[in-house]
């Protein structure tokens, strides 16, 4: 519902632009006309599905700014759980907001969120509209999500998504299915293999043709020494080999912040330039601005671009986006995030930009509650995973590393040297919730340049160190 209005709001901007733009600027008016399919995947392959759409882990040529809450969150050894959102329209002639939406959480006694309740404002209350149910393994690992409709006084089977992981928790498969004729249909399902080190080398995506799986496209990953990724390379099937299509690559800065994402085509035997991400941050490694540019004869050109604004915790209070139309950056949307005093996100305001004010569009109100937990547990209540620098450091022959685990998991402590040779292995086991300290004796290993890398579940960091002699 929160799409319709921001997208009736930018049909309306657009509108009321053309009015200002000279008929015989048709390349100002290309860019106003793609203002909306902003909010549309553009997929650059001839040959693409519409399931795809479905699989939110697919990387696709734009990149979108919906900054969606956390249902969970962590803070200062307390866990608050995300119990609703309720998303509200602006009625300009009234000058109230109407509701419009709104989705009630509910969690099992590890804070997993296990139901989504979305319910629509029906003039005077709310309705049932759909909900989302929630499984999860032993582990804590999400198995299933299961989409259902409210028809008809009762809940109707949609789609699910079905999760496999590894022995370290990695997830190796996700299947999708759709309700048909009371049974569950395969549509498609992605693959993942990972190396030694936790990162993911390969997606492979195959559709379901009622007697099997056919192989689609695939996805290659690489990366650098640093353990950040620098390319992926989608390759299609066409029967008898593997067809690039596009790639993606990835340059950083010396704190490891993504700098540029520039997407090739691949066309006639070579890649050829087809848009680009550009990122800015400030000195506490905040991203300040992300810069879009498509690539036209020969030159990058500007298209939009958003700015972000942060208050004194690092909370994200303000986004800017702008188009460039003629020679002019022009501001059309602004979000403005507000915060309680546990830093929880309490609202977003969605406002738009037109006649030189800045007109209320829409607005998301978050409630949150604190996790109550066993008195005797609260001492294992770790606020998130991290990786501490190790010290001494530069050291010989010894050093410590400490790292925490917020909640269970399997977890991988390893050192590299800097062409990524693994050096030594320092944990591979399942952790429980706590703070761990381990020492690493260098002893025997020369001087240089050295990489510990922490893989606990999808959080993963590294870090450098010196040993000296």
């Amino acid at each position: 519902m929160q799409f319709i209005v921001i997208l009736a709001s930018l049909l309306l901007i657009i509108d009321n632009t053309y009015a200002q733009i000279s008929s015989t600027d048709l390349s100002n008016k290309k860019r106003i006309i793609d203002i909306d399919n902003q909010l549309q995947l553009r997929l650059c392959i001839s040959h693409s599905d519409e399931n795809l759409l479905k699989d939110e882990s697919i990387s696709f040529p734009q990149e979108f700014d919906i900054r969606r809450v956390e249902p969970s969150k962590i803070l200062s050894d307390t866990m608050y759980l995300n119990i609703s959102e309720v998303w509200e329209g602006w009625d300009s002639t009234a000058k109230i907001w109407i509701n419009s939406s709104k989705v009630i959480y509910t969690y099992n006694e590890n804070g997993n969120v296990t139901e989504e309740l979305h319910s629509w404002w029906d003039r005077s209350t709310w309705v049932n509209g759909m909900r989302y149910t929630y499984n999860y393994d032993g582990n804590g690992d999400q198995i299933e999500k299961l989409k259902q409709h409210w028809i008809n006084n009762s809940w109707v089977n949609v789609d699910k998504y079905s999760y496999t992981y590894d022995a370290h928790e990695n997830q190796t498969e996700k299947l999708y299915q759709e309700w048909q004729n009371d049974s569950w249909l395969n549509i498609w399902k992605r693959t993942c293999v990972y190396d030694g080190k936790g990162n993911q080398t390969l997606m492979l995506y195959q559709h379901w043709d009622s007697i099997e799986w056919i192989i689609f496209w695939q996805c290659i990953y690489t990366y650098d020494s640093n353990f950040d990724l620098t390319e992926e390379l989608y390759q299609s099937w066409d029967d008898t080999m593997w067809v690039s299509f596009w790639k993606y690559t990835y340059t950083y800065d010396a704190n490891g912040n993504k700098m540029e994402r520039l997407m090739q085509d691949w066309n006639n035997g070579l890649y050829v330039n087809l848009l680009k991400y550009t990122y800015s941050y400030d000195v506490y490694g905040n991203q300040t601005e992300r810069l879009y540019q498509e690539w036209y004869d020969s030159a990058w050109v500007n298209y939009d671009k958003y700015t972000y604004t942060y208050d004194g915790n690092r909370n994200q209070t303000e986004e800017f986006h702008h188009y460039w139309i003629g020679n002019e950056w022009m501001t059309y949307t602004k979000r403005t995030w507000t915060y309680d005093t546990n830093e929880n996100q309490t609202e977003m305001l969605f406002q738009i930009w037109h006649d030189s004010a800045w007109l209320n569009s829409s607005k998301d109100t978050y409630t949150w509650q604190m996790l109550i937990t066993d008195l005797n547990e609260q001492t294992n209540i770790i606020g998130k995973f991290s990786l501490s620098d190790n010290y001494p450091n530069p050291f010989n022959p010894s050093t410590q590393i400490t790292f925490s685990v917020q909640k269970a998991t399997f977890v991988t402590l390893k050192v590299y040297d800097i062409l990524g040779r693994e050096i030594a292995l320092l944990v591979n086991e399942r952790k429980q919730t706590a703070e761990y300290n381990v020492t690493w004796n260098a002893e025997g290993v020369p001087s240089g340049v050295y990489f510990y890398r922490i893989v606990a579940g999808e959080f993963i960091e590294t870090k450098k160190m010196v040993v000296i002699r």
